[in-house]
């Protein structure tokens, strides 16, 4: 998948679910990893773990301990489906018998009935697990190491045993692609509120703010891009171009959450 297609793809799935398609299956990523978005592909950098790194666990000594270790879902029995334009439609009958790896085989074909000028993204992940961050008490403690300032962190990843999406174009649906990646991330960055408490920086609003909630140190990340167009081209708008813009405030309460998905 080219790199426009494959940042429109991402773009389209964290707009529906709040969950980051990693699309570089070369790049070994795991809960507690740490890195960089790439603007122009779409794609996650990883630069290390926080598990992993003697820095972070120097400063934080509880990730060494056995109740700060990810934690394991259940695998679900169930097909997890996203299809990100209500406008489209997907559908497939499925014999008894044929699993979604029976559709990567080729046993089965999906039928669309896309909505022209639009594009969609889908994608269905079989015998889904998640793995998170322990959920509370070191987020809080590791959004205080300034190292770690501007840096996406993996605080949850959703894998799968078999899976199948694809994109569609302008012009009509492309053929799913299994070649690809089949883990979720969610990622998250430190929000404006921390850093204007934390850090001292002074936005919009002027007077740094009291002090947030756990809940409100992390939020999810956004897309390091401008909303795109059909072609997956950025959209330039001042509101989006303009740092000093009050629509960055607002980002933070905007954002879709995985949770509900």
């Amino acid at each position: 998948m080219p790199s426009s297609e494959a940042r429109m793809f991402a773009d389209l799935i964290y707009q529906a679910t709040g969950w980051w398609p990693h699309l570089d299956p070369t790049q070994h990523v795991e809960v507690g990893t740490y890195g960089t978005m790439n603007r122009e592909t779409g794609r996650f950098h990883p630069i290390a773990n926080l598990y992993e790194d003697a820095f972070v666990v120097d400063k934080i000594p509880e990730l060494a301990q056995d109740t700060s270790r990810p934690k394991a879902g259940e695998i679900s029995r169930k097909e997890w489906a996203v299809w990100t334009d209500k406008d489209s439609r997907w559908n497939f009958n499925v014999d008894p018998g044929v699993t979604l790896t029976g559709i990567l085989d080729g046993q089965m074909k999906l039928k669309f009935d896309v909505a022209p000028n639009k594009r969609s993204a889908f994608l269905i992940m079989d015998g889904f697990q998640t793995i998170s961050l322990p959920p509370r008490g070191l987020l809080p403690k590791i959004a205080r190491l300034k190292e770690l300032k501007g840096m996406y962190v993996v605080t949850d990843i959703r894998v799968c045993s078999a899976y199948i999406l694809g994109l569609t174009s302008k012009e009509g649906s492309k053929l799913p692609d299994p070649r690809h990646y089949t883990t979720l991330l969610t990622l998250k960055v430190i929000s404006n509120r921390w850093k204007t408490y934390f850090f001292g920086e002074r936005g919009m609003r002027g007077a740094p703010l009291p002090e947030p909630a756990e809940d409100e140190i992390w939020t999810n990340a956004p897309p390091p891009w401008n909303p795109l167009d059909i072609d997956g081209k950025e959209i330039v708008h001042e509101v989006w171009d303009d740092p000093d813009s009050p629509m960055k405030d607002t980002l933070d309460d905007e954002l879709p959450s995985p949770t509900n998905y």
